[in-house]
């Protein structure tokens, strides 16, 4: 087949490598993508000639040389950039590129090219040089995705809070500003920025020092923002004060995909109580049960198993990372676990809310709050509706296939694991395949719910329709004021076993049951 993509990155390349690159390079007419980043170009002639195979090419549209050194100074940065000028996306910084280059990129930006998307990356940006790509990329009129990687900026850095740099960062999808610094102040015009008419899908802020104090101005502005999918505030300085606010940001926000706090550190997960002791004080003392802002945020927004009706109104549409287990603690054992990489699987699924929903359910009822069952509660469920909760009371996922794609990674309770069984993640027990004791307890609730539901033999009522209302049974209960004249019953002939016609039909219709179209209660 004909190659569309060659990678060459972190190879430490030669000067003759680099000629072998470009004679390729200069033969070939059908890679579209080339990617030699973590490379260093020791020869201003290699350089030159890279940037003259580049241009020449009829199709190279994406070039990738993040965290490579260019030998010959701004002349040869110079010549590279312009062999770029009719790629639609371009990758460039190292750690050695000093004010002159950078303006020299910030030059190149303001002027027309076909980029959609730019990356400067490790290249340091003082205040002036700050100016000059901001300016750059008001005036580019095709950037759609920009990214600003380790460049030692004070964020919000380009973003400045005037109304024409506002206006003209608008037509940006997705910023990246990860590995730099975001002080209170800069959030504060960040925070303006997604308020006004901003139209970004992603939103990278990784690595940014963001403290939870600038978190609080943040999240807020976030909520109200309408065009966002993806945030991303990964290795920041959040702590469990920020649970309150994605609390609120996701019972509010229903645009947002996905969201990644993992890194966080202080973000802890939920510590049971603990007994410790000291040898050299002779005492022993408890550590108190935590919960933790990880499982605050699973608890309040994601997954509240409070009952059936919270576990419907929780967020299903946002899948929040927050590199955590399923378990509260490792010595937890089945108490109390808010099951987070569980739920974020199922926020992540590409399916119907419907079927998320079905799958929290499952997860609350049969492994998760054993309180929550109660059949008394279901009294107020649908008639309609009864199946089905029938059905999930059966339901376990990771068994018979059910959920593959939300159970812990390896799990696969369908194989029958022998004498011991398999080692179920979510319930932290071996359990066999077959009639274990929780499938057992499964029959058991819906025996229970069968023999408690007082609505239940509605659903063996014959005939259809609705039940009558009230109104309408007492007019047809009244008794007509002419008397007729009874009719004498008709001797029928006895009936054999096996016939198809069964006149006694009707005769089993309840009281409120339909016949031939009307309501009718019989008073014998």
């Amino acid at each position: 087949g004909r190659m569309s993509l060659l990678e060459l990155s972190n190879c430490s390349l030669s000067a003759d490598d680099i000629s072998s690159l470009t004679k390729f390079l200069d033969r070939n007419k059908t890679i579209t993508s080339l990617n030699i980043s973590r490379n260093n170009i020791t020869s201003a002639d290699s350089v030159k000639a890279l940037a003259k195979a580049i241009k020449k090419h009829p199709v190279l549209c994406n070039v990738n040389l993040a965290h490579v050194s260019l030998a010959g100074g701004s002349d040869a940065l110079n010549k590279m950039l312009l062999s770029c000028k009719t790629c639609t996306s371009l990758e460039i910084g190292h750690k050695d590129f000093d004010e002159e280059s950078v303006a020299l990129i910030a030059k190149f930006l303001g002027k027309k090219n076909s980029l959609t998307s730019f990356s400067l990356v490790g290249a340091a940006v003082d205040n002036d040089n700050k100016t000059l790509l901001s300016e750059a990329i008001v005036k580019n009129k095709t950037i759609q995705k920009l990214r600003l990687h380790s460049n030692k900026l004070q964020l919000p850095g380009i973003i400045r809070n005037t109304k024409k740099i506002t206006a003209g960062l608008s037509k940006l999808t997705h910023l990246d500003l990860s590995h730099n610094s975001l002080p209170v102040a800069g959030v504060k015009v960040m925070a303006k920025f997604l308020e006004a008419d901003c139209n970004l899908v992603s939103l990278i802020m990784s690595s940014n020092h963001l403290t939870t104090k600038g978190a609080s101005v943040l999240l807020p502005a976030t909520k109200k923002n309408t065009s966002l999918h993806h945030l991303d505030l990964s290795f920041n300085w959040l702590n469990d004060g920020i649970a309150p606010l994605m609390v609120d940001l996701l019972g509010n926000n229903r645009t947002l995909r996905s969201i990644d706090l993992s890194g966080n550190k202080s973000l802890t997960k939920l510590r049971e109580e603990r007994r410790r002791y000291s040898w050299y004080t002779n005492r022993s003392w408890t550590i108190p049960r935590r919960e933790g802002g990880r499982y605050a945020i699973v608890k309040g927004a994601l997954f509240d198993t409070t009952s059936l009706d919270t576990i419907v109104s929780s967020n299903h549409t946002c899948a929040l990372k927050m590199s955590g287990d399923d378990n509260g603690d490792s010595k937890s054992y089945n108490k109390r676990q808010h099951f987070e990489e569980t739920v974020y699987k199922i926020n992540a699924l590409d399916a119907s809310e419907g079927k998320k929903i079905r799958f929290k359910v499952v997860l609350a009822l049969n492994e998760v709050d054993k309180e929550l069952y109660n059949p008394r509660s279901f009294d107020k469920v649908p008639l309609e509706m009864m199946p089905h909760l029938l059905e999930m009371l059966q339901q376990r996922i990771g068994f018979n296939s059910f959920g593959k794609d939300v159970a812990p990674k390896g799990m696969n309770m369908d194989v029958d694991g022998g004498n011991w069984g398999k080692w179920n993640p979510l319930s932290r027990k071996w359990e066999k395949r077959a009639k274990t004791t929780k499938e057992n307890e499964s029959l058991s609730r819906v025996y229970e719910v069968i023999m408690s539901w007082q609505s239940l033999p509605q659903l063996f009522v014959r005939g259809p329709g609705e039940l009558p209302e009230s109104t309408n049974v007492e007019a047809e209960d009244e008794e007509p004021t002419t008397k007729k004249k009874k009719s004498k019953s008709k001797s029928r002939k006895r009936r054999k076993f096996g016939d198809a016609s069964d006149d006694d039909d009707e005769a089993w219709i309840p009281k409120g049951g339909r016949k031939r179209g009307k309501w009718e209660r019989r008073l014998k």
